[in-house]
């Protein structure tokens, strides 16, 4: 209840502090989802209560940053990580290749046509992939 209130605080920093509170429900953060600050954003698409619906709502965000909590969340569907895959931002692929629950499918797509040699070295390290 008064995480629920503070959501809805003028203040930044208590609508931040809320995000990333793992007591926070997912309606509360599906009402953050939607915020104008990117950092909250951020909060809410690293916390593990989110749901898969607002992850996947989040993982069209502009900000690269808030695409790239949505890829290491462990809530995160096979689905919206194929997209996020493909996202321009090697960050983003970066943690979409780390993400135990990529599939080995989408690696197999991602080590093809990966040019980073980071995220290729992430794909090559997570237990899914296999050549």
């Amino acid at each position: 209840m008064v995480l629920d209130s503070l959501s809805k605080d003028e203040d930044f920093d208590f609508r931040w502090g809320v995000a990333y509170n793992h007591n926070t429900t997912s309606e509360t953060l599906d009402y953050l989802s939607k915020d104008k600050e990117y950092h909250v954003r951020c909060g809410v698409a690293g916390n593990p209560n989110t749901t898969p619906e607002t992850l996947d709502e989040l993982s069209k965000d502009e900000q690269f940053w808030v695409r790239c909590k949505v890829a290491q969340n462990p809530n995160t569907t096979p689905e919206t990580l194929d997209k996020l895959s493909k996202d321009k931002h090697p960050r983003v692929r970066y943690r979409v290749a780390g993400n135990p629950k990529t599939t080995p499918e989408i690696l197999k797509q991602m080590a093809k046509v990966e040019a980073q040699s980071g995220v290729k070295e992430e794909i090559e390290s997570n237990p899914n992939y296999s050549k």
